[in-house]
């Protein structure tokens, strides 16, 4: 389930050490829906010069599932990244040659967790649907097989409106916590999010806290930024509300330009320098 439609450019395989790690959200941060290119041509060129002469590994961290995150992403990128996580928990890393494959340990141990509590409290997650669909009927419940109670909504403050329909359910149920992108929210297991999916790939890799930079603009970045506070955590002026109180409260960047703008911007005066020789020592 986790090897299909893999990016068909491999990562860069230059040689040395990582590090340091970039990760990204992609759509409003990495990537612009009304541009084109929608990821500007210099971020590429940047992220070719960085790994090879500072041993950064970059790499997105998205809500997409990895199908909906390649259609956009293979065609406008000379090459894959050095890691992608999708639907804010499932990991992949480049392997020496640079091809994208699936961490099938931590992977099966989360699809395994999400069986688990889906099985606990599938009933209860059955009845909030039912309610839901009683009090906002345009509300749309997805079923997909790995992603079995996630909700649609027309429009994205109606997410906001039945947020106390979705406490209940979350009450006394410590090991269930819900995700929230656009106009998307889905219901996941605690221990996997994109902050604990982040923490395992700097691990892999041996990266301190310190040498991590995180770039996203939406709710479903809070988990990255809240368990990484030694991070550079930042975001493009077009992140929710709470996103940019959160970062300004944590001395976190919040850059005056919008998604991959914003990006650029974010890359050039905050991690640039971050990069030069005698930074990130110990």
């Amino acid at each position: 389930m986790w090897t299909r439609d893999l990016p068909a450019q491999p990562a860069l395989t230059d040689s040395g050490e990582a590090e340091w790690l970039l990760s990204f959200d992609f759509d409003g941060t990495l990537w612009s829906r009304d541009a084109s290119p929608g990821i500007s041509a210099g971020f590429f060129d940047l992220m070719r010069c960085w790994r090879s002469c500072c041993g950064v590994r970059w790499g997105i961290n998205t809500g997409r599932s990895l199908n909906y995150l390649l259609e956009e992403f293979n065609r406008v990128a000379p090459f894959s990244p050095d890691f992608i996580v999708t639907c804010e928990r499932y990991v992949y890393r480049a392997d020496e040659d640079g091809v994208l494959r699936p961490d099938m340990e931590r992977n099966t141990a989360c699809r395994h967790a999400h069986e688990e509590v889906f099985r606990l409290h599938h009933l209860r997650l059955e009845d909030f649907f039912v309610e839901l669909r009683r009090c906002y009927p345009a509300s749309r419940w997805s079923r997909d097989a790995e992603d079995p109670y996630s909700i649609e909504v027309e429009h994205m403050p109606d997410l906001d409106l039945f947020s106390p329909l979705v406490a209940g359910v979350l009450k006394d149920c410590p090991e269930l916590s819900v995700q929230r992108a656009g106009p998307y929210l889905r219901f996941c297991h605690t221990s996997y999010n994109k902050g604990t999916s982040l923490r395992h790939i700097a691990g892999a890799w041996g990266i301190p806290e310190e040498r991590i930079a995180i770039l996203g603009d939406g709710h479903n970045d809070l988990d990255a930024f809240r368990l990484h506070p030694g991070a550079l955590c930042a975001c493009p002026c077009n992140a929710d509300a709470e996103i940019k109180i959160f970062l300004r409260e944590r001395g976190g960047y919040v850059s005056p330009y919008a998604e991959h703008e914003g990006v650029m911007d974010i890359l050039e005066t905050h991690v640039a320098p971050l990069l030069r020789p005698g930074n990130g020592e110990g």
